[in-house]
C-alpha cells in the first residue's frame, strides 16, 4: 500500500494559492543604535538606545528595541502628599519594533515603523527612595532612510509617543506623551 492510498501522497498541482507560492524569499538581520529627541514632563529629552530586527524580503522587519532617557535633574513632584525637589526623573522603556521599508533599492526612500514595548519612569533624590511608576509605550512614526552602502543605512524619523499608565497622583497624563523625532544607524546586509 502506497502514501497516495492514504491521501498522504504531496499533489504538485492542486489549484491552491499561497502567500509565498512561487516567490523568493530571503531574510537578513540588522541592528544599531537609536536617538530620540522629545518632551518630558515640559523638558527637551535625549534618549539613546539601540534596536535589532530580522528583515524579510528588504521589506517587513520585526525585532526588538531599547531606550533610555538621560536623567533630568532638578525636577520637582509631588509622592505621597510630600513635596520633594531636586529630584533625578529616569524614563526607559522597551519591547517590540516592526516595521515596512518602501522601495529599498533607491538611495532615498520613505519607511514606516512602530515601537510597542514596556518601562518605567523613576525618581531619585537624596529625601526620597526610589520611585517606579511602570508604564506601556506605543511610538508609530514615518522615516526616511538612506541607503549609504550595503551594509550601512541611516534612518530619520518623526513620530509620536504615547505613554499609558502613568501615575496620575504624581504627574500629569500628558507629560511624557510628546512628538519626537528619530536618528538611527542601521548595521546589516542590505541587498
Amino acid at each position: 500500500m502506497s502514501l497516495a492510498d492514504h491521501g498522504f501522497a504531496q499533489d504538485t498541482d492542486s489549484g491552491y494559492d499561497y502567500l509565498l507560492k512561487g516567490k523568493r524569499v530571503s531574510f537578513s538581520i540588522f541592528g544599531g543604535p537609536m536617538f530620540e529627541l522629545s518632551s518630558v514632563n515640559d523638558n527637551l529629552g535625549f534618549s539613546s538606545g539601540g534596536g535589532g530586527a530580522i528583515m524579510i524580503n528588504q521589506t517587513v522587519f520585526i525585532g526588538g528595541y531599547g531606550m533610555g532617557l538621560n536623567a533630568l535633574s532638578s525636577q520637582q513632584f509631588v509622592v505621597d502628599n510630600v513635596q520633594y525637589s531636586n529630584l533625578s526623573l529616569d524614563f526607559g522603556h522597551g519591547g517590540f519594533w516592526m516595521g515596512y521599508v518602501h522601495d529599498y533599492r533607491k538611495i532615498v526612500h520613505f519607511a514606516g515603523s512602530g515601537k510597542f514595548g514596556w518601562g518605567g519612569i523613576d525618581l531619585q533624590g537624596n529625601q526620597l527612595d526610589n520611585y517606579r511608576n511602570n508604564v506601556l509605550v506605543f511610538t508609530p512614526q514615518i522615516e526616511i532612510e538612506v541607503n549609504v552602502g550595503r551594509w550601512f543605512k541611516v534612518n530619520g524619523g518623526l513620530g509620536y509617543r504615547f505613554v499609558s499608565g502613568v501615575d496620575q497622583s504624581v504627574f500629569e497624563s500628558n507629560q511624557f506623551n510628546s512628538p519626537q523625532a528619530s536618528l538611527t544607524f542601521i548595521f546589516g546586509w542590505f541587498r
